[in-house]
């Protein structure tokens, strides 16, 4: 079951990855909270405050989880049709991503003309242009993976129906997109890290993993199925980048080691799963992060203001008004404006089926 529907080839929902989705979520929001609270406290960012903040690569999880998933998505198209259907791809897309990012970033613009703080270059966060405006971002500060994400739809998809006849230049592109960013990195070529330039190899990456496996998928399975001790070893990798933290030591580019380790996670969709691990991910809590983790994702920074505007310091009384807080706008948001949307784009792409 789980890899039958891993590029959304079926209408049951690959319950593997929406496992996936709720730990990249959980980590995130993890790590936000406890960097909120060692701030609040004040105490140092080692310990086990410090060492939540390996949370934040949940982000990283999700940038190779989305290459993954459209790769497949467009390698499939590429494979059946022998083009790409831009137009379908991208009101699909649109439809998916934009309408809760603006809904937030209107009311967060419309909030900063109220207090006085509005400035005309605050527009530039509607074009998904804002990392490239700003070295460190006024407000809306989740917003750079937006930009990732985004710039990375603007890419792949040309790039694919421009190479679809030859596997090698699909192949060299992808390996362009994951060995460029790193040499920004590595250079420094950069006004943050959250840039596109230097950020956008996890995507490529997954779109990589995706285009592997169209190229033999039996042999790809079965690759996967081989090499399943890997996921131990890539747990065993984040408990030494915790434990790194927890000591204030660290370990030497972690980044790049999470960019195999989201690959791991992700590939392992292809496979059946245990019965054991797939009722843990058929479970209503994973499920529930899973189909709210884009709108928890927007919220959850907001929900951490408002505690902080409320100037309490007990842990667990504003931890549990956090969450409350959380999940109440994340409810709000999905059921105002995602789960309507979601249900437009459906309609739409079966009238177009029809007209066809």
């Amino acid at each position: 079951m789980a890899g039958t529907s891993a590029f959304m080839g079926s209408k049951d929902r690959d319950v593997w990855l929406d496992f996936v989705r709720a730990l990249a979520i959980s980590s995130v929001v993890l790590c936000h909270m406890s960097s909120f609270y060692a701030d609040t406290i004040k105490v140092p960012k080692n310990g086990i405050y410090g060492a939540f903040g390996i949370g934040g690569y949940g982000v990283d999880l999700f940038f190779v989880l989305s290459g993954w998933l459209l790769g497949g998505i467009l390698l499939e198209e590429i494979r059946e049709t022998g083009t790409l259907d831009l137009v379908n791809f991208y009101r699909k897309r649109w439809l998916r991503t934009l309408p809760c990012y603006y809904a937030v970033l209107i009311a967060t613009l419309l909030q900063r003309a109220f207090s006085g703080k509005f400035n005309a270059v605050d527009l530039t966060y509607a074009g998904f242009l804002q990392t490239y405006t700003f070295s460190s971002l006024p407000f809306l500060s989740i917003s750079w993976s937006l930009c990732v994400e985004e710039h990375f739809y603007l890419i792949i998809a040309p790039g694919l129906l421009l190479l679809r006849r030859s596997r090698a230049s699909i192949g060299i592109m992808l390996l362009v997109l994951i060995t460029v960013p790193f040499a920004f990195r590595a250079f420094g070529i950069f006004l943050n890290t959250a840039q596109t330039h230097v950020r956008l190899d996890q995507c490529g990456f997954g779109v990589l993993l995706a285009f592997l496996k169209s190229l033999n998928t039996e042999a790809f399975c079965g690759w996967v199925a081989k090499l399943k001790w890997l996921v131990l070893l890539a747990i065993a990798t984040l408990g030494l980048m915790f434990y790194g933290r927890y000591t204030g030591g660290g370990i030497s580019f972690e980044r790049e080691w999470i960019t195999p380790i989201a690959g791991i996670f992700v590939v392992q969709s292809v496979n059946p799963l245990s019965s054991g691990i797939d009722r843990v991910c058929r479970s209503g809590l994973i499920q529930y992060l899973a189909s709210r983790s884009y709108c928890i994702y927007f919220c959850h920074v907001e929900a951490l203001h408002l505690v902080k505007r409320l100037g309490w310091t007990d842990i667990i009384p504003s931890v549990i008004v956090f969450l409350a807080v959380c999940l109440l706008l994340s409810e709000a948001l999905h059921s105002i404006v995602e789960r309507p949307c979601m249900a437009f784009r459906r309609r739409s792409n079966f009238q177009a089926n029809t007209t066809q």
